[in-house]
């Protein structure tokens, strides 16, 4: 909990402007390691365009997927679950925010505002 402008706030209150797909940091752990992702997709027995759309952050992590990962790589299966789990609901919290009438705006500004933010 911290003191923000006299009002306590829980951190788990505070929305981020963009939610982080675990996809992100696999493919940063990936070129930290110098592995190319169409070679790593095979080594754990994923086609290359399902692993680029989990990289990219559009398609979710299994359980399968996390451990494979972590018998290769120093990313622990456990830990890039909770990374899927916290980007649901940063996601499903970004959602809500947005449920906030923001007709008043231009539709681009509106489109702007839902690309940023998912």
């Amino acid at each position: 909990m911290i003191l923000i402008m006299e009002r306590k706030i829980d951190l788990q209150e505070l929305i981020p402007f963009k939610a982080t797909h675990p996809g992100s940091i696999i493919a940063e752990e990936l070129e930290y390691l110098g592995i190319k992702h169409n070679e790593f997709a095979r080594l754990i027995g994923m086609q290359p365009t399902h692993f680029s759309s989990l990289l990219k952050g559009r398609r979710p992590l299994s359980t399968d997927v996390a451990l494979k990962i972590e018998g290769h790589t120093g990313l622990k299966a456990e830990q890039l679950m909770a990374l899927q789990s916290k980007y649901e609901v940063d996601c499903k919290r970004i959602q809500m925010v947005l449920a906030v009438d923001i007709s008043y705006l231009s539709k681009d500004v509106q489109r702007m505002i839902y690309k940023e933010l998912l």
